[in-house]
């Protein structure tokens, strides 16, 4: 279906797929078309393009507690969700199932068209799994704001976001921490009521600025994404950034920082990608410059990269953002260069 007519219908199911378009679609023209749509949108709803996006999960034909049955006539399952939006099922008897089964001879009529409802389930939400833990960890990187009234409305009370906005650790904009309770209340470390009102701005903590408090937190369930067991990073960026220059890393460990959201540069002549680089907000990007570089065609060409400069342009980093730019540069192993590795002297 076209973008534009994405657009028409208007739909939050349309919108939501339009959303999906503008963040994981591998063609970059049409993946830019798509989000120059939803800001459009969201401009025209008086909205941001995160406050839209929040409003057009799909439910995905689950009740207001998350969950959805399948009937089979004689039997039933139950689905739900854990802390990653993999399905959980369970039988009519109690029991734990790997999955929905496919009807059998003696299961009703209707069981076919039911199994159906489950193999489209299972689809849909391979298809927003990802982007909705990517985002929300976002949120807490960038200590995205929100009201509380808002995040009740369009998070805990979403039956698929539930799932995953109910495990993280909260904060208020003046420190105080709460998690959601299964009733959608603030609740302490304690689990007794946190004096949290509507209108009271809120973010998803971060480790890295929540101090003492981070303790009283160590014994959360399963997260969606590293919060309260993130691996926090207190040391000097520039004196990190620089024991890192000179030395050699392979490739593929530099490729793998687009997972954490390292891209390449647009190509030069040739074809020829030597930086990488991460926007940490609207004025700061951190920047990796290596030797021999990437090619655009073969970006594995080269087996190893010296890393020749690390750097960020913008002022001092928060705490937060110095944490995550360190957490993503200790994933690169190096090692010093021989003096008889020939692709690794120069500098681009």
């Amino acid at each position: 279906m076209g973008l534009d007519a994405l657009t028409s219908i208007g739909t939050d199911a349309a919108l939501g797929h339009l959303w999906s378009i503008s963040q994981s679609l591998r063609f970059p023209a049409l993946r830019a078309r798509a989000d120059n749509l939803i800001h459009r949108i969201a401009g025209e709803l008086n909205l941001t393009h995160l406050e839209l996006a929040d409003r057009v999960v799909p439910n995905l034909g689950l009740d207001e507690a998350g969950t959805t049955i399948f009937d089979y006539g004689d039997r039933a399952f139950v689905v739900t969700f854990d802390h990653v939006l993999r399905i959980v099922v369970e039988g009519s008897d109690g029991k734990p199932r790997d999955r929905v089964p496919r009807p059998g001879r003696s299961d009703s009529d209707g069981a076919r068209e039911e199994y159906r409802r489950y193999t489209d389930l299972r689809k849909d939400t391979d298809g927003v799994r990802t982007e909705l833990i990517s985002r929300f960890e976002k949120a807490m990187v960038n200590q995205r704001r929100w009201t509380l009234s808002q995040v009740r409305a369009h998070l805990i009370g979403h039956p698929l976001s539930w799932h995953l906005c109910s495990r993280p650790v909260w904060s208020t904009t003046d420190g105080r921490y709460f998690r959601f309770s299964e009733l959608g209340g603030p609740i302490g470390s304690d689990g007794r009521d946190i004096d949290v009102r509507d209108g009271d701005l809120v973010v998803v903590a971060h480790p890295a600025v929540m101090g003492d408090a981070l303790g009283s937190w160590e014994f959360m369930p399963e997260q969606p994404f590293a919060q309260v067991r993130r691996a926090v990073f207190r040391a000097d960026v520039a004196s990190e950034m620089a024991a890192l220059e000179g030395r050699k890393t392979t490739t593929e460990q530099l490729l793998a920082l687009s997972k954490r959201g390292w891209k390449r540069e647009d190509p030069q002549d040739k074809g020829a990608q030597v930086a990488l680089n991460k926007p940490i907000d609207e004025r700061t990007t951190a920047v990796i410059m290596a030797f021999p570089g990437f090619d655009v065609s073969s970006p594995k060409l080269w087996a190893e990269q010296k890393i020749v400069h690390v750097f960020h342009t913008g002022i001092e980093l928060t705490p937060i953002a110095a944490s995550e730019l360190l957490r993503d540069l200790s994933t690169i192993d190096t090692e010093f260069i021989r003096g008889d590795e020939p692709d690794l002297q120069g500098e681009p």
